[in-house]
């Protein structure tokens, strides 16, 4: 399988399955010795993982070497599929055939498929041609190169998925969950603005609304409660002129009218059932109608 000019000199490495033959550094190491003394150039060569079991498993160490940094540099090859690439190749008479032969276990990305059907149709035609002169033989050629033809589409079927398939289904998704992402911000700024302006609204609204209109009231006799005295008149006139600017601002107010030796109308505001909170309720209004205030029990 070996034999003949242009092969690289790959090294072989024979593990058992189990072992953790896609990070094992055998195979590696062995390359670097030949590279050390000069057999092979370890940047123009591979390595070749033969396979001996009984059965076709070898999808974890399939996953192993795929996962590895070495991806790149390794392949696996079961031995009775080896013995097959070799009657294949002993079945043709022709090195151009062989060299493409090879080929297959040279590690390479075939997301162009044309290197792949060189091979097939080179070796078919070769292997047709033999079988011309052969009357036995026909039946093996052809299921050595289904079996060629079936590696070829699986590898690039895999190649395909990884390189094409997954990115483009990948790019898609990201696509999808940022245009989720914009229409979600898109109604999130919706709602501010318009809360926003509703908030504008409401100020504009309270600023421009006219204040409600206070009540006038002339206390004709005593009620027992306190008030706090704003203002004081002889002349009633005065007092309500006060109460009546007050009340187009809404503030209510009580007019007390002289009663007993007292000859003053007094402007009052608040009624209350205690002087401690008609004084509280003083002390808070000085800052709105000066420092003279004072309550008055009527």
């Amino acid at each position: 399988m070996w034999g003949g000019g242009g092969w690289r000199g790959d090294s072989l490495h024979v593990a058992p399955v189990g072992r953790d033959a896609g990070e094992s550094p055998g195979g590696r190491r062995w390359r670097d010795l030949l590279d050390e003394h000069g057999k092979l150039d370890k940047e123009q060569s591979s390595v070749l993982i033969v396979i001996c079991q009984l059965d076709d498993d070898t999808t974890d160490l399939e996953a192993q070497i795929r996962g590895s940094r070495y991806s790149w540099q390794v392949r696996v090859i079961s031995l009775e599929a080896l013995f097959k690439m070799v009657a294949l190749k002993s079945a043709t008479d022709d090195p151009a055939s062989a060299k493409l032969l090879r080929g297959i276990l040279i590690p390479r990305e075939f997301t162009k498929l044309d290197a792949l059907l060189d091979i097939v149709s080179f070796v078919a035609e070769d292997v047709s041609s033999d079988e011309e002169e052969e009357e036995e033989g026909g039946s093996g050629s052809g299921m050595i190169i289904a079996i060629i033809i079936i590696l070829v589409l699986g590898v690039g079927g895999f190649f395909g998925w990884k390189y094409v398939y997954l990115p483009k289904k990948q790019k898609q998704e990201l696509a999808a969950k940022q245009l989720a992402e914009a229409k979600e911000k898109a109604a999130a700024d919706s709602i501010a603005r318009a809360n926003e302006a509703e908030r504008l609204r409401l100020e504009a609204e309270a600023k421009n609304a006219k204040p409600a209109i206070g009540a006038i009231d002339t206390l004709a006799q005593r009620t027992g409660h306190y008030y706090v005295i704003i203002s004081s008149a002889v002349d009633g006139d005065l007092v309500m002129d006060r109460a009546k600017k007050l009340s187009a601002s809404g503030t209510s107010t009580k007019i007390i009218p002289p009663f007993g030796k007292w000859k003053y109308y007094r402007l009052g505001i608040g009624d209350f059932d205690s002087f401690a909170s008609a004084q509280s309720s003083a002390d808070a209004s000085k800052a709105e109608y000066g420092d003279a205030l004072w309550v008055m029990k009527f």
